[in-house]
């Protein structure tokens, strides 16, 4: 029974890994533009690995062949990672079994300093946000739920002074007081402004 089983098992593996065929495109220049693993129906399967013209890895990650008839797509899933052309880590985060973001995803800018931070939930932002300047200093923070800013939100200047400060309400809309700050030197002068519905109210 085992030797029975042993066999069907590589068996199955040998079927699924030469049903697969690779699979590459080039650029005008001769340079791979991606490569990676299709079905006999033409579907991406396994690794997949995009290049820029200069032969420079522009995304790696998985696919997984989950065509139905209603939906004929293959997805990514697991671990991507997607680079700038200098080489520099552009953004990595995961992807669901449906090919959703899922979980924590990292955006950076072309200088290797964190751009964005975002949780994911069934391919929706949800959860902490943060943004940041170039130069490394917090931009805006604040919260997401179901793709859109609610609650209170914080936004700062390339020198980590606040600029303002307010509210979004449930449908990611103004609502409220929301304080303005302007800069002179030494001198910080602040207003406020009052919105509902993404309105601003005149007094």
């Amino acid at each position: 029974m085992k030797k029975l089983l042993t066999l069907t098992a590589m068996f199955l593996i040998h079927f699924l890994v030469f049903a697969q065929k690779e699979y590459k495109t080039f650029h005008k220049n001769g340079n791979i533009k991606e490569i990676g693993n299709r079905t006999e129906s033409g579907y991406r399967i396994g690794e997949w690995k995009t290049h820029y013209e200069d032969g420079q890895l522009e995304s790696i990650g998985n696919f997984k062949d989950l065509h139905t008839e209603s939906s004929p797509n293959d997805n990514r899933v697991g671990i991507w990672k997607f680079y700038f052309k200098n080489g520099q880590l552009r953004a990595k985060g995961k992807y669901d079994k449906k090919g959703r973001f899922a979980g924590k995803w990292k955006w950076y800018h072309d200088n290797g300093k964190l751009s964005v931070f975002w949780k994911h939930r069934k391919g929706e932002i949800s959860g902490i946000s943060k943004r940041y300047h170039r130069n490394g200093n917090l931009k805006e923070t604040g919260k997401y739920k179901n793709d859109k800013q609610t609650g209170e939100w914080k936004y700062y200047d390339e020198n980590g002074k606040l600029e303002k400060v307010g509210k979004y309400n449930k449908n990611g809309k103004k609502t409220g007081k929301w304080e303005y700050y302007h800069h002179n030197g030494e001198v910080e002068m602040m207003y406020n402004t009052f919105y509902e519905n993404g309105k601003e109210i005149k007094e």
